[in-house]
């Protein structure tokens, strides 16, 4: 049962490092 809450954050910190400099690239867009 330990295994679930490993694998979430393991997908978690998979999206997040996606969307990440997706969001800064809008950011940095919209802010020039």
């Amino acid at each position: 049962m330990n295994e679930l809450p490993l694998t979430l954050m393991a997908c978690a910190l998979r999206l997040i490092g996606l969307l990440c400099p997706v969001l800064w690239e809008r950011r940095c867009a919209t802010s020039t």
